[in-house]
């Protein structure tokens, strides 16, 4: 049997990256979860799909992300019976990015 979903799935994001947060889910199906599927998509296009492994709960996505664009992030767990409900979330990156710059005033 396929595990449950991922609980709890938050973003943290800036205008060029996005970080994906989440729980185990409650039922694995009987079986250890063997990784994470996330999928990144734009515009009801897949732009990037990556596994991770199964005791991972964050995972900054790497994608090359533009500011001020909106995303859809999808997350199911998968085990050896195969993958579980997905997850989705919508997010859009920031517009502007902070920089910080070690200016010494004198």
């Amino acid at each position: 049997m396929p595990p449950g979903q991922p609980r709890d799935v938050t973003t943290n994001k800036t205008c060029k990256e996005i970080t994906l947060m989440w729980k185990h889910p409650f039922d694995n199906g009987g079986m250890e979860i063997a990784n994470y599927i996330i999928t990144v998509l734009s515009e009801g296009k897949q732009l990037h799909t990556e596994n991770v492994g199964g005791s991972t709960v964050q995972q900054k996505i790497a994608y090359g992300f533009k500011p001020k664009t909106s995303y859809e992030l999808r997350i199911n767990a998968r085990n050896e019976a195969g993958p579980g409900v997905e997850v989705k979330l919508f997010e859009e990156t920031d517009e502007f990015c902070e920089y910080l710059f070690p200016y010494l005033w004198l």
